[in-house]
């Protein structure tokens, strides 16, 4: 009687454990996030009009609008009103000047001691040779930053 008892038990231990196996599996499986099995690539169509730049076009240039944090005699730091930096090289000739003043072109060491830290800027910069580079920094006072700031 030990014996077919002991038979008995094991049977529902094994019946028992690959229950609990079996139901684990199911809620993990069930709990993975679900995932796109398959993705259809759809050609873009050619544009109508190829891209074009008229032959008078002598530059393209960007403007950011930040706080320069950092110079050296080649690059400036900026991070602009969401908190991102970047260090953007100088170019040969570029100038600094404020609101309140007339920019002077200005050669590269004695702009550099003109550059002021921790102060809003707009920062023009140009292409040049492939590579967007810094021509002119024009500090904003500070009421008037506040107000132009894109929040």
């Amino acid at each position: 009687m030990y014996q077919a008892m002991s038979k008995s038990s094991v049977g529902l231990s094994l019946f028992f454990l690959v229950s609990v196996t079996i139901a684990a599996g199911i809620g993990y499986y069930l709990g993975q996030p679900k995932t796109i099995q398959s993705v259809k690539v759809v050609d873009q169509p050619a544009p109508s009009k190829p891209f074009r730049v008229s032959p008078l076009v002598r530059s393209q240039n960007a403007t950011i609008q930040g706080t320069i944090i950092d110079s050296d005699s080649s690059s400036i730091s900026v991070r602009d009103n969401k908190g991102q930096t970047d260090k953007l090289p100088l170019s040969s000739s570029w100038t600094v000047s404020s609101l309140n003043e007339v920019p002077k072109a200005a050669s590269k060491s004695a702009a550099a001691k003109k550059i002021t830290t921790n102060q809003e800027a707009i920062i023009v910069m140009d292409l040049i040779d492939g590579e967007y580079k810094v021509t002119a920094i024009s500090y904003i006072p500070k009421a008037l930053g506040e107000s132009l700031s894109v929040r």
